[in-house]
């Protein structure tokens, strides 16, 4: 999720601004216990398309991002698909996301599946929010919630070794966690 809001953000010709917020569940949740996590990741992006959401998010194989013509990160399309798909799994729960494309449009927040068997997505609802819901004050941007079971743990390979390499590479996106 977060190498995909940098990407968007970078296509969009903005200086990305992230927040990735991970939050353990339940009673008793300790570093390096199997726990289920929530993970949350919020962008200044473009923000995604009411139509393309479903795609996006719940869609394996699914590049958004082959429109340019050159070799960057993401084409795959795997990241977030299989980030929303490995949440199902474990939890059973939908990914929540939170997308705002323009000043004058409506935050749409949209709950997904993903269809394995058919790799398709299973959008279970998608509305429009207004008020003080994600990104109303704001001009654009996304936000997906999923939660997932495993272990939350810090050293190589962990989120808060990676973003700080992240930070190195891009210096000029905004990251907080």
């Amino acid at each position: 999720p977060v190498a995909d809001a940098l990407d968007a953000g970078e296509d969009a010709q903005l200086v990305p601004d992230l927040t990735v917020r991970t939050r353990r569940e339940g009673p008793g949740a300790k570093v390096g216990q199997t726990d289920e996590i929530t993970m949350i990741v919020e962008d200044n992006g473009p923000g995604i398309v009411k139509a393309q959401t479903g795609n996006i998010f719940g869609r394996l194989l699914y590049g958004s991002r082959f429109h340019a013509i050159r070799q960057s990160r993401g084409q795959q399309g795997i990241g977030i698909s299989a980030t929303v798909m490995y949440s199902q799994l474990t939890t059973g729960k939908p990914a929540i996301i939170y997308s705002k494309i323009g000043d004058k449009q409506p935050v749409i927040l949209t709950h997904l599946k993903l269809d394995t068997r058919n790799n398709r997505p299973d959008i279970i609802s998608q509305e429009p929010v207004f008020g003080d819901e994600h990104r109303a004050q704001t001009e654009h941007g996304t936000r997906i919630e999923v939660s997932m079971v495993g272990k939350y743990q810090r050293g190589p390979q962990s989120i808060s070794d990676s973003l700080p390499s992240t930070a190195i590479v891009i210096p000029h996106a905004w990251t907080v966690f």
